[in-house]
């Protein structure tokens, strides 16, 4: 075997080995048989959860678990469709740590504003005029 079939071949390994590992340890932290439903009620418990879901009970409910593992709370304003530039609403976005299966942290999005202080307040504010600030 010729120096550059070796390094083409050493190279190819490398990557192999990159690439299962990545994909094992993302199965890993999130295939850990919680379900979306646990999520759910974990992300309710939390107070700005129970604040958002007093105004909005019939906020539509995701678990995310495409990167930090989190649970969104949605209300839209309008549906959206094919013709729809943006979508418009608020969300309330819990993350989870999923090793102790506790929330750590939330945010709101109003449109397309993100606000991460003060979310009980603004959540009044924004239910009683249904205006992003």
């Amino acid at each position: 075997m010729g120096k550059k079939s070796f390094l083409l071949l050493l190279a190819v390994w490398m990557m192999f080995l990159m690439v299962s590992s990545c994909t094992w340890e993302s199965q890993h932290f999130y295939d850990n048989g919680v379900s979306d439903e646990e999520y759910i009620s974990i992300a309710r418990g939390h107070d700005d959860a129970r604040a958002f879901l007093e105004r909005y009970p019939q906020a539509k409910t995701y678990v995310d678990r495409s990167g930090t593992l989190a649970v969104d709370f949605r209300v839209a304003k309008h549906p959206l469709t094919s013709t729809t530039q943006q979508w418009e609403g608020i969300r309330l976005r819990v993350f989870i740590d999923p090793k102790k299966n506790q929330p750590t942290e939330t945010f709101i999005q109003c449109d397309n504003r993100i606000l991460k202080n003060n979310l009980q307040q603004y959540l009044g504010q924004y239910f009683a005029t249904q205006i992003c600030p």
